[in-house]
Parts: C-alpha cells; sequence; structure tokens
C-alpha cells in the first residue's frame, strides 16, 4: 500500500469512526428511552414560544330582534348532522342576520347551507361576497331569508362557511326550526329578566311563584342552586354580584310552547380579600303562554375563576372559592414539594420550595373578563407527576387558542418544570364535537413510563408508541360493557367478543409491562366482563345450553354465577342461587343491582324475578394534600386545597407561564371512528351530551329523568325522543290493516308496520331464531329499527305521537301493534282477533308488564 492510499484510509478512519460511534450512541439512546427510562428529548425544537390568542372570528345569529347562540369556528369540516349545542328559532318568514365578530381576521364572504336532517339532503345554499358593515357598528352582518318553504316545528341543520381575506375557511354550525307562533322574543326576554332579577333581589314575589323550595332544603353552597332551593339562596344569598360580560343567549331547545335557554356570564363580587370573579352558567326551561310563563326547570351553576391572588396564609391553603368541581385531580410528590391539580379546564403546579405557582396549561387569557371564558369546550388530564415536578398530561376538546385552534382533538404534553416547558408528544385530530368526544376520552388515557400511550376509542384499545410513531390495535370491536379499566392498577381487561353468547375469553393486560393473561371460559360455557367496582372485575358464567333466543329474536344469555374478582384473579364474592339467572348488573350508590330471571314454563322461556343486590364497599382515600370547605357569610360555602400543617406560606405564590416548544416533526397520529358509530344513542340535555350507549332504551330513561328538556339522538343525528313534547291524544293513520286472523302474529304486525313505510314484503322468510326484529327492520325496509325493551308504556306513546306504529310482544306467541292513545286510553290492532282494541292505560301497563314491556319502532 503507497503512501497516498494509507493518507486516504487514515481520513476514512477519522471521519467515519466518529460517525459510527454516534449511530450507536443514538441507537441506544433510541432503545433505553423507549424501553427502560423515559428521556425527554428537544432536540427537534426550532422555536419557543407562548399560547396564540385567540383569532378566529365569533358568528351569533339574530332572529325576532334577539342576538342568539355564539357559534365557534372549526377549521375543519365536521359532519353537520352531528352539532346538536344549538337550535335558532325562526319566524314564518324564515329570515335571521347572521352578525360576525371578526376578532384578529378579516371576513370576506359567508356562505350558508341548508339540509334537511331527515334526508341529508342539500336544501337550499347562497354566498355573500360583501358583507353589511351598518347595521351593528363593529361588526360585519349578513341578512338571510329562506326560500325553502320549511314545515313548522320540524328541525332543519344549517352550516355557515366565513372565508377570510387570506383565503381561510372557517365552519359554523346550528339548527333550525319555523313556527307560526313561536313567541321567540317573549321567551328570551323572560329568561333574561328572571336572571337579572335573582341579581338584583327584585320582583322577589313574582319570581318566588316560580320556586319550589323543598321543607327540608338548607342548602349553603352557590356552587349549584335549582329550582328546588329558597328565594335568599336563588337571589345569591348577602352577595352581590354584577355581570361584567355575557355571551348571547344560547337557546338548546324550542318548540311552540316551551323553550330550553342558557345564559352564560362572568360576574365580578366585592369580598374581604379583594374583587374575586365567577363563571356563571344559568340553565331556564319555561313554558310561555299569552296569560303567564311557567318555570319548569332553573338550574345555576358557579365557578369561581382561580386566581393564586386568593391564596389563604393564615392557614397556607390554595383558595378556590366557589366551586363544583369537587373531584378535581390532585396529585403531590412524597414530600409535598410540587403539587398538581387540575381545576375547570386549567392545569397548575405549586412548588413549595420556591413558592411559586405555574400556570401550566389554560385557554383562558390574560382578561378574565373576556365572555368567551364562560364556555368549557375542552377537558385536561394528569398522567404522570413525577418526584422532579415533571408532568404528564392531555388536553381533549375544542382548543380555543394555540396552534390547533378551531380543532377539535386530543394533545399529549409533557412539561418539563426545571426549564417550564411544554412539548407535545402527540395530537389525534377528531372530526367531531367536545360533546360527541368526551364520553370517549374517559374511557381509557394513560402514558406508560416506556413512552408508550394506550388509548380506547371507537370501541378500540390502542397503543402508541412516542419513540417509533408506531400506532397499533390492541383489541377490536370491544363495545361498552364489555372493557374495565382501573388506573390505579395500571391494568385493563376486555371481553374478546361483542356477542355476549360466544364470549369465550377475557384477556388482562398490565400497562406498564405490557403482559397479557388469558381468562378462558369452561368448556360448555361463555365468560362474560360486566364491568368493574372499587378496582375489582364483576365477572359473570353462563352455560351455552341455556342461552335462548325469543321469538322476536331477543337474545337471552342467562349468568348461573357471578363474581367479583381482584386483578390478581382472586375471587372476592361469589353470587350464585338456585333455578335462578342473573341476565345484567347496574349500579347504584352503595350496591351493585342484579337483573335475574328464572326459567318458565309459559311462552316465554325466561320470566323476570325480583332485582337482588351486592353491597359495594365504596372504599375512600384519605389524601394528605386534600380538597377541604369553609363557610363563609358572603359566598357560603368555598373550597381550598389544603397542605399538611408542615407545610407553610409566608406570602402569595409568585405566578409563572410556560414556553411551548415548536418541533419539526409532525405528532400526528389518525384514528379510525369506525363504522359502528352510528349505532350508539346519545342523551342530549340543554345542548349538551349527558351519556352515550348502545341501548336506545337506557338513553331513553336518562332523557326523561333529566330535568330539562331531554332528547336522544342516533349516530346520524335523527331524532329519537324527546321529552315533554307528546301530545295527550295521538293515533296511526293509513294502516293497512288484515280482516282475517293470524297465526304468526309477530310477522303480522311486520308486515303491517313495513306497508306503512310504502315496503312490500314477505315477512313469513324472516327466521327469528337467526335476527331480531329490530335488525329484520333495518335490513327490509331501511330504516334503523328500534329494540326498546324497559321503557315505559308513557315513553313508548312518544313514537305513536310521532305517527309510527310500535310492536308490542307480550310473549313467545302474542304480538300486538300499538296505532293510538288518548288521556285515558290506548288502542293496539291484534292480528290474533283481526281487530282493534281498546284498554285503559292501567290495563296496558299489566299487558306489556308480562314481558318487561317488549317495544319495537324505527327511526328514519
Amino acid at each position: 500500500m503507497g503512501r497516498r492510499e494509507k493518507q486516504s484510509h487514515s481520513v476514512i478512519r477519522f471521519i467515519y469512526k466518529p460517525l459510527l460511534l454516534f449511530a450507536v450512541f443514538i441507537a441506544a439512546l433510541w432503545y433505553f428511552s423507549g424501553h427502560y427510562l423515559t428521556i425527554k428529548s428537544f432536540t427537534n425544537v426550532t422555536d419557543e414560544t407562548t399560547m396564540a390568542e385567540a383569532s378566529l372570528p365569533a358568528l351569533s345569529l339574530v332572529t325576532e330582534g334577539r342576538e342568539v347562540n355564539r357559534l365557534c369556528g372549526y377549521t375543519s369540516n365536521l359532519d353537520w348532522e352531528l352539532n346538536r349545542e344549538t337550535i335558532t328559532p325562526l319566524s314564518t318568514a324564515a329570515s335571521f342576520v347572521v352578525k360576525v365578530a371578526e376578532n384578529k381576521l378579516v371576513a370576506r364572504k359567508l356562505k350558508y347551507e341548508l339540509f334537511d336532517v331527515s334526508t341529508g339532503s342539500l336544501l337550499e345554499t347562497n354566498t355573500v361576497n360583501s358583507l353589511n358593515e351598518s347595521i351593528y357598528p363593529g361588526y360585519k352582518s349578513m341578512e338571510v331569508t329562506l326560500k325553502t318553504d320549511l314545515a313548522r316545528g320540524v328541525e332543519y341543520s344549517v352550516k355557515f362557511t366565513l372565508i377570510t381575506s387570506d383565503s381561510r375557511r372557517i365552519y359554523y354550525y346550528t339548527r333550525i326550526k319555523v313556527y307560526d307562533k313561536g313567541y321567540i322574543a317573549e321567551k328570551i326576554d323572560y329568561a333574561v329578566w328572571f336572571r337579572d332579577s335573582l341579581i338584583s333581589k327584585t320582583n322577589q314575589a313574582q319570581i318566588e311563584k316560580n320556586l319550589e323550595p323543598k321543607s327540608n332544603s338548607n342548602r349553603t353552597d352557590l356552587a349549584h342552586v335549582d329550582i328546588d332551593c329558597t328565594w335568599n339562596m336563588a337571589s345569591w344569598g348577602n352577595a352581590y354580584p354584577k355581570i361584567v360580560s355575557e355571551l348571547p343567549p344560547t337557546i338548546t331547545d324550542f318548540y311552540e310552547e316551551y323553550a330550553s335557554i342558557v345564559l352564560n356570564y362572568v360576574a365580578e363580587v366585592k369580598t374581604d380579600s379583594g374583587t374575586e370573579y365567577l363563571r356563571v352558567r344559568e340553565t331556564i326551561r319555561l313554558l310561555y303562554t299569552t296569560i303567564r310563563t311557567y318555570l319548569y326547570t332553573y338550574d345555576r351553576v358557579t365557578e369561581t375563576i382561580y386566581d393564586v391572588a386568593n391564596t389563604y396564609l393564615y392557614s397556607s391553603d390554595l383558595k378556590l372559592g366557589i366551586t363544583n368541581d369537587t373531584e378535581m385531580q390532585i396529585l403531590t410528590t412524597p414530600s409535598y414539594k410540587y403539587t398538581a391539580f387540575v381545576h375547570n379546564g386549567e392545569l397548575y403546579c405549586y412548588d413549595g420550595t420556591s413558592n411559586k405557582m405555574t400556570t401550566v396549561f389554560s385557554f383562558a387569557g390574560e382578561d378574565i373578563t373576556d365572555p368567551d371564558v364562560a364556555k368549557l369546550d375542552h377537558d385536561v388530564k394528569i398522567l404522570n407527576l413525577d418526584a422532579n415536578g415533571n408532568i404528564d398530561f392531555v388536553v381533549c376538546g375544542y382548543m380555543s387558542r394555540g396552534e390547533y385552534e378551531g380543532r377539535v382533538g386530543i394533545v399529549f404534553y409533557t412539561f418539563d418544570r426545571e426549564h417550564s416547558r411544554l412539548t407535545e408528544l402527540a395530537y389525534i385530530p377528531v372530526n367531531t364535537t367536545y360533546q360527541l368526544l368526551k364520553d370517549e376520552f374517559d374511557k381509557l388515557v394513560y402514558k406508560s413510563s416506556y413512552n408508550i400511550i394506550y388509548l380506547a376509542m371507537y370501541d378500540t384499545v390502542y397503543s402508541y408508541n412516542i419513540t417509533t410513531r408506531k400506532l397499533s390495535v390492541l383489541a377490536n370491536n370491544v363495545p361498552e360493557g364489555h372493557f374495565a379499566y382501573l388506573a390505579a392498577a395500571k391494568k385493563i381487561l376486555w371481553q374478546n367478543n361483542a356477542n355476549d353468547a360466544k364470549s369465550d375469553k377475557l384477556t388482562l393486560m398490565n400497562l406498564e409491562s405490557g403482559e397479557k393473561l388469558e381468562w378462558e371460559a369452561n368448556p360448555g360455557e361463555v365468560i362474560r366482563l360486566l364491568g368493574e367496582v372499587d378496582g375489582n372485575a364483576i365477572i359473570g358464567y353462563a352455560r351455552i345450553d341455556d342461552i335462548v333466543r325469543n321469538s322476536d329474536g331477543s337474545q337471552v344469555v342467562p349468568m348461573y354465577r357471578v363474581e367479583i374478582t381482584d386483578w390478581e384473579r382472586k375471587v372476592l364474592k361469589t353470587y350464585s342461587q338456585p333455578d335462578i339467572f342473573v341476565t345484567d348488573v347496574k349500579f347504584g350508590d352503595s350496591v351493585i343491582i342484579l337483573e335475574r330471571v328464572k326459567k318458565s314454563g309459559s311462552g316465554l322461556a325466561y320470566e323476570a324475578v325480583a332485582a337482588d343486590g351486592i353491597a359495594n364497599r365504596n372504599t375512600a382515600v384519605t389524601l394528605a394534600v386534600s380538597l377541604v370547605n369553609r363557610t363563609s357569610n358572603l359566598l357560603k360555602k368555598e373550597y381550598y386545597i389544603a397542605f399538611p400543617s408542615n407545610i407553610t406560606m409566608k406570602e402569595i405564590p409568585k405566578k409563572q407561564g410556560v414556553t411551548i416548544t415548536v418541533q419539526k416533526t409532525d405528532t400526528s397520529m389518525k384514528i379510525n371512528a369506525g363504522t359502528d358509530v352510528q349505532a350508539f344513542y346519545r342523551t342530549y340535555s340543554f345542548g349538551r351530551v349527558v351519556t352515550r350507549t348502545s341501548v336506545v332504551a337506557d338513553a331513553i330513561a336518562l332523557a326523561d329523568s333529566n330535568e330539562g328538556l331531554g332528547a336522544v339522538i342516533d349516530g346520524n343525528g335523527r331524532i329519537v325522543w324527546e321529552r315533554g313534547v307528546k301530545a295527550t291524544r295521538s293515533a296511526v293513520t293509513g294502516l293497512i290493516l288484515p280482516k282475517t286472523p293470524a297465526q304468526n302474529q309477530l310477522q303480522t304486525c311486520l308486515k303491517i308496520l313495513f306497508r306503512y313505510l310504502d315496503y312490500d314484503v314477505d315477512t313469513s322468510e324472516i327466521d327469528f331464531s337467526k335476527t331480531n326484529v329490530a335488525d329484520s327492520i333495518k335490513s327490509y325496509v331501511k330504516v334503523s329499527g328500534l329494540e326498546l325493551k324497559g321503557i315505559t308504556l308513557d315513553q313508548m306513546l312518544y313514537f305513536v305521537y310521532r305517527k309510527k306504529p310500535v310492536i308490542a310482544v307480550i310473549n313467545n306467541e302474542r304480538s300486538v301493534l300499538v296505532t293510538g292513545y288518548d288521556y285515558f286510553n290506548i288502542e293496539y290492532f291484534d292480528p290474533q282477533l283481526a281487530r282493534t282494541v281498546k284498554i285503559t292505560k292501567e290495563a296496558a301497563e299489566q299487558l306489556f308488564g308480562i314481558n318487561g314491556n317488549t317495544f319495537y319502532c324505527y327511526v328514519k
């Protein structure tokens, strides 16, 4: 080898050896960060910034001279049929004004689209290229008069698209209804008058006519006040709040006589420690007549806007003030050096050594009196707090500020306390509203010490490796009731088959180690996961030979034994009774309720027997750092975060903000919403989702129990059931009824229903040993069938009021078709007699109760 070649090889060794060592170092770093320890890396940082102020324009609507419904903007296109947070009532003229508050962007064009909710078809669209600037000084506006002839009292959906000067498109959504005599202005004015009278402590005699104080009412809490309270509590006791900012009234439900109206505002109140600000949401449901207005629901929720300046130095407590957030997350390090807590959508971290309070995350701007502060459309959850004060947490919902402003999603962050810096770990965009997302978010969200995120959404369990950016599916088709998660145990458990009659295995997984254990059924049996309580699993066992289908195709999976088992598979309690089977469990305050059946010799395979229960321990946990409450003369019950006696604060903690790192790499991951989302039903009350369930009867029961106008909506945005709108009499007309008795009554009822829907189907071909009535309706006539087992007679009659015949299955041999009702009676067609029968409602309750009120209908 020559001298030049030796020099060349020396240069190569000089260059590549360090590179090789560096590559080995990076590989090792990746391995250990993903498998043994968490290493927070900021190598991708290109910039540091603070959260940008809100910039999107806000829209509100003016109807009958009243401004209503402040609409937030979305920068991604949502499914219009799923947005049910507001409704805008219109008079016969079907005209309204769109009022635009531009904020930091310039509005150039505004387009509207009108949709038919029932069919999904576009009815009308128009674009205004030049917005009016003279009607409302400081605002732009568009006047709209709809040309489509709209049916009275029927919901339609409107989507607005605002185009800005920089060609950005921002979307807004509402529903509309037209009434000949809706008394829109009068209803809105009454709600505002009622609120103002309570604040000013005037019109006491008129207000007290509408209140319904309980004889034993002795409330001392301004956090939640309702129609059952006394005048003193409703009118703010000894406090004199003053409204400093407010949003236009939000109308969540509207009918010819009824309306539900929400008032959001910020009020200031003078206290001994200075001025405090209150965030208030006031809900009013009323019935308006030309003679008198009747109050059906009054509900006021108040939260003190947190300010560290209100810290109570006498006992070294952090004062939260008036709050309903009494189960807030509070985490602390073993030495109490760092305490992290989430309060009303904001995350704080208190450093006891330096006496500093860091606002780790908040969408609120500098101006806490901003009326948009009154709306909270997101949640924050702490995942981890380490000994150095670093926090992993997640934000879920509508992003009103920052990089994702105008989007709905889930963002995982890590907070570096030493540098007071936020870094984004992962972002999941979601094409829906916060109200529809929040129930999904609550199922499972966990981050392991190995940088693995676990998440359950849309009946799927995911794992996401932050280091490798790999998204994996752990389990598919795991619907509600077939999955359990306990954060303290760091484990999850799920059923391997959504069909209870075919579930032969449960899977237990440790979220830290990733280890899985399988829990198999005995031969000839199935195993069901029924839920979890006190950190333990509730598991049921059924014999395959006991599983049956009724004549309507409904499936019964009777469990001969139910166990409460800990996460180490140790049986803690067993429930088993001779010849008695458990079909389901429900949860009370201190008991697990077991729904039971026994074998029957009548037309049913099983008949119901009285429910039984298992005591629930409800183990209480005492925290060293916890919430305490004290009662003051002015603001009644107020809450504080109390520290152990050895922690003292000599002065008010100093405020500290955070910087946000901006990364080169894309942190977003896409999760498929799945095709079965439409199979779920949501209960709404005052524009908010109360629950999401696959059992429509459960959704109806909850809608009927809630104060206010509860409504059930299916996955396509269609109204399934509404509370408080049913007339005292109704009848379904146009039915083609057979004139000769029928042998198979259920098939005959279906045939009548199909003909009513303009479908000619040979129902004798339907095999109910393989399918049920609801699925048959969907298969043959292309509308969504509803299984309504367990709803009350009065709830069922809502469908008849909406001109829909209802099939009632009385036993395996007998079915009838409910076609009408009045104040005292109901009518049904009996295929066995080939005639219509009228009986009293009391008799109907007994007749339909034989089979647990098993009804079938449809929604289209």
